[in-house]
């Protein structure tokens, strides 16, 4: 009871340390070097400090001091820490991409291997096959996790886009824990969202603001995504929640990075290239602004997270859910290239010059190159850019 009692003041805490926290930073980026310029690809208007991740680290490691029962296992904290990190770093500076992914997997692997964090039996992802992925389940599991993360990363490109998503994942993992009957899970989970919630209440765009006050950066965007996906691991692995499950709390953003990832496969578009083709730009391109974006993307996550634990608590075999997704991911796909190429054809019929690459910013920085070689003028940037740099787009 003493626990259940520390709860809302500890979200009341984690709220107040990471509005503090963010507050102090935003005087001292300069001098960190934490400033996102615009110019280029970088529409937003002004310098704009890339901040929010360190907030919510403040936030979440002061509660995690005081508060142990809220406290995931030391080695997700020092992953979590680590990742924090490599974000500010290259806030600071940009790594190049494949070094930091390679950082990426060791941190993962390390608190994965050391913290005993596996993927459980998958149940009969298969009609009445259970399927034990035995020792798959550590590299599974890393994969999984570098995945959630990087995706987060990705879909990170309008004002509170990144930091909503993620909320709503969390919030859904701590549904799940607490449905299958983990209380302490269940407000583990909740800790995160406190200290989401301070960090957008610098990023939105709210009444009378016409931009966002701080960036989440990619030291917030590894570090929260890292948790994000650790913690729908360590629910699977300890509650009766099936892991099909948790993977519809984050379905948007790996949905979106795996439609990305196939177009540019499919064209010949190098995966670390800048680009625009994530649903946020096609969003953009059909005419919506950003507060109206982040509200589409934000039904979309919350309406999969439900669908997930609704099929779940209707007692569907994991196969069934499994199906479900893949349609999903099928549809979204379909209806993506669709989207693209409708706005294709319409660039066409208005006389645009035709690209020969797809979902890359063309040297027009107005301009997005889509599906079947022509170009899409979207009016300029998505921007101010949000939750990070334009070089998110990859």
């Amino acid at each position: 009871m003493l626990f259940d009692g520390l709860l809302l003041p500890s979200l009341l805490a984690t709220l107040l340390g990471t509005v503090l926290a963010i507050g102090w930073l935003i005087d001292r980026a300069p001098g960190l070097g934490l400033l996102d310029s615009p110019g280029g690809r970088k529409q937003h208007a002004k310098p704009t400090p890339l901040v929010g991740g360190l907030g919510i680290g403040f936030g979440l490691v002061v509660i995690w001091l005081l508060v142990p029962a809220l406290r995931p296992n030391p080695w997700v904290v020092a992953g979590f820490l680590a990742l924090l990190v490599l974000g500010a770093v290259d806030d600071h500076r940009e790594l190049p991409a494949l070094r930091k992914l390679g950082i990426e997997i060791l941190v993962v692997a390390a608190v994965v291997s050391s913290a005993g964090i596996t993927l459980p039996p998958l149940g009969a992802l298969l009609p009445g096959v259970e399927v034990n992925p035995g020792w798959l389940a550590w590299p599974i599991a890393v994969f999984g996790v570098v995945s959630v993360l990087n995706a987060l990363n990705m879909i990170d490109g309008v004002d509170g886009l990144s930091g909503s998503i993620a909320l709503s994942g969390f919030l859904a993992l701590a549904a799940a824990a607490g449905l299958a009957g983990d209380t302490s899970l269940m407000q583990m989970a909740l800790v995160p969202c406190a200290a989401i919630v301070g960090f957008l209440a610098y990023n939105l765009r709210l009444v009378g603001r016409l931009a966002a006050r701080v960036f989440l950066g990619d030291a917030g965007s590894l570090s929260v995504g890292f948790l994000l996906a650790i913690y729908a691991i360590i629910i699977c692995q300890n509650t009766s929640v099936p892991a099909i499950t948790t993977v519809w709390a984050v379905a948007l953003p790996l949905l979106d990075g795996l439609t990305v990832i196939q177009r540019r496969s499919a064209c010949g578009v190098g995966l670390t290239q800048p680009g625009a083709d994530h649903l946020h730009h096609l969003l953009r391109a059909w005419g919506l602004g950003p507060n109206a974006i982040t509200a589409v993307e934000i039904f979309f996550a919350a309406t999969f997270a439900g669908l997930g634990i609704g099929l779940w608590q209707l007692g569907a075999e994991e196969w069934v859910s499994l199906f479900l997704l893949l349609i999903l991911a099928l549809v979204f796909r379909v209806g993506s290239d669709r989207a693209w190429q409708l706005l294709a054809d319409r660039s066409t019929a208005a006389g645009k010059p035709e690209h020969a690459l797809q979902g890359v910013h063309s040297a027009d920085e107005d301009t997005v190159v889509v599906a079947a070689g022509h170009s899409v003028d979207t009016g300029g940037s998505i921007g101010p850019q949000s939750d990070r740099r334009n070089r998110n787009d990859r």
